[in-house]
């Protein structure tokens, strides 16, 4: 591998959250529909769920488009470089 191109660790960390945000996505899709969904809402908990910053956690669409951007970033980067 050339060492004038290194590995941003932190910017491979924020993927790896990214990645696990969209698993969290899929288990709030399986088990506990209304986390994700305000038709699947239930219990005044989720309602509050959905409208608080929390949701980030349970919402996989931002997720997908923050891995997408940041694997964008670093794939342009690895080519601008060489």
């Amino acid at each position: 591998m050339n060492k004038s191109i290194s590995r941003i660790s932190w910017i491979d960390g924020l993927r790896g959250i990214a990645a696990l945000l969209v698993v969290f996505c899929h288990i709030a899709c399986v088990f506990k529909y209304g986390l994700y969904s305000i038709k699947g809402a239930n219990t005044s908990f989720e309602k509050i769920w959905l409208f608080t910053p929390l949701n980030v956690l349970t919402n996989g669409n931002t997720a997908v488009q923050f891995f997408f951007v940041i694997s964008g970033f670093l794939i342009t980067m690895n080519i601008y470089n060489k």
